[in-house]
């Protein structure tokens, strides 16, 4: 049985199946109130609830890229921008906005640049909502800060913990990379500590990117060479107590050559998502789903396009949400703007996905190189949009709407009752293809039979 449902306009996405429908609709298209060419307005992003931060990571308020980073509120169903954040001590190149999280009433932002460490040692920047106004708190610095640490090229956060690398850290060999440990006490963030992976080495570039959920970090090494040179690693870690302790090592199953896997992270407790932007064989892409039982983390599955496509690059921008994964595509060879794919896991374990697309978008707007998820909002980057001059930037904000799979629900009303009974009949009768619900070819007695095993199931 299969059936398609159309979203209406242009402004939403199609992701339907036999296995149950979402649908992604464009609530609004933004850029920062002076966005301007190569800002990269949008190169980070971070959503929690009612707040976006969007980082431009290469405009010059402080000097030439010195950074920049944007919040947005959302009043009822607006969203507009409420501040622009530019740190009192930004130097030209110090890239504030390469990184970008919130959590709740605060707001990190990474500056790999920075220098008071010494040249590109790097910060993270701390942003909280006292009274209705985002103010800076802190900057913070790793205890060991050297120049070209590069610290804060990216970072999260989960309440009173953050969570931030230095992916060219040299205390497992050059550029062997450091991801660092922050928690709030009495209104202070202190490290607590610096992860560093069992096995690193040089170049591996631990902390490209980082996700923290709850007690749990996930670290990526793109430039690990288990399984050929950069077929990548990402590491697992969990504190107990104050103690942080690495538990796993993630490798693809057909982990090889030149994959990047842990270029990309994301993790929502038990559940991690692994990009690997260029999986076999012609840069394709894919993501993979690991997910944690019986004290083991296991690859569930590895995801991609529908119909892969040559330098895709899939999972060059990663967010996981419940049974929900999302994946970007924004360099495609062709004319092609970028996209990203929602995958939903079914009540039976498999995984379906659909595409969505920036309306009106061109070639080369990058529509997916960031994104992010939270609750029923979906934030998705274009940093290279030329709206406001060329590579000035965007990101769009979606709407998302998951609808339970009710395999049963024969007139999709969105509801399970004695109606889809007269509706299958009523089809059976008239010899309608939808009738034939087993997928064999024919009406018969065992669509009916199959009918009441789908009715039974319930929804997912």
């Amino acid at each position: 049985m299969s059936r398609i449902f159309l979203a209406p306009a242009l402004m939403a996405l199609v992701c339907t199946s036999a296995f149950g429908q979402c649908e992604a609709t464009l609530v609004k298209k933004v850029s920062g109130s002076d966005t301007g060419p190569n800002d990269a307005f949008g190169l980070s992003v971070g959503i929690d609830r009612d707040v976006i931060v969007a980082g431009a990571v290469w405009d010059s308020p402080k000097g030439s890229q010195s950074g920049s980073a944007y919040v947005f509120e959302r009043t009822g169903d607006t969203w507009a921008q409420v501040v622009k954040l530019v740190p009192d001590n930004g130097n030209a190149f110090a890239h504030f906005g390469r990184s970008a999280a919130v959590g709740g009433n605060t707001v990190v932002i990474g500056a790999q640049g920075e220098d008071t460490g010494g040249a590109d040692s790097g910060a993270a920047y701390v942003y909280e909502r006292i009274d209705g106004v985002w103010t800076p708190t802190q900057m913070l610095k790793a205890a060991d800060a050297a120049p070209g640490d590069d610290f804060g090229w990216n970072c999260d956060i989960d309440g009173d913990t953050i969570i931030v690398s230095g992916l060219h850290n040299d205390d497992l060999g050059g550029d062997s990379g450091a991801a660092y440990i922050f928690v709030r006490k009495d209104g202070t963030w202190i490290q607590q500590a610096k992860l560093l992976p069992g096995d690193g080495g040089p170049d591996d570039q631990f902390g490209h990117d980082v996700a923290i959920s709850a007690d749990r970090a996930v670290v990526g090494a793109y430039h690990h060479n288990e399984g050929g040179d950069n077929a990548g690693a990402a590491y697992i870690f969990e504190r107990t107590g104050d103690t942080w302790t690495q538990t796993a090592k993630l490798t693809a199953l057909d982990k090889n050559e030149g994959y990047h896997f842990g270029r990309f992270v994301e993790l929502d407790g038990d559940v991690a998502l692994i990009g690997s932007p260029l999986w076999w064989p012609a840069d394709y892409g894919a993501s993979y789903v690991f997910r944690l039982e019986g004290g083991a983390w296991n690859q569930e599955v590895k995801l991609h396009s529908e119909t892969v496509k040559i330098q895709e690059w899939f999972g060059s921008s990663v967010a996981i949400q419940g049974d929900m994964a999302i994946s970007g595509s924004f360099y495609i060879t062709g004319n092609h703007p970028g996209k990203a794919r929602i995958h939903k896991r079914m009540k039976d374990g498999s995984w379906v996905g659909a595409d969505v697309f920036a309306p009106g978008g061109v070639n080369g707007d990058g529509f997916g190189r960031a994104l992010t998820v939270s609750g029923d909002t979906l934030v998705v980057a274009a940093n290279q949009e030329d709206d406001h001059g060329l590579n000035a930037g965007s990101i769009y904000i979606f709407e998302l709407d998951c609808t339970p799979y009710c395999p049963g629900d024969f007139n999709d009303d969105g509801a399970l009752n004695v109606l889809d009974f007269v509706a299958f009949q009523l089809a059976f009768v008239a010899g309608d293809p939808l009738a034939d619900v087993n997928d064999d070819g024919m009406l018969s007695v065992l669509d009916f039979v199959v009918f009441q095993i789908l009715f039974q199931e319930g929804c997912s």
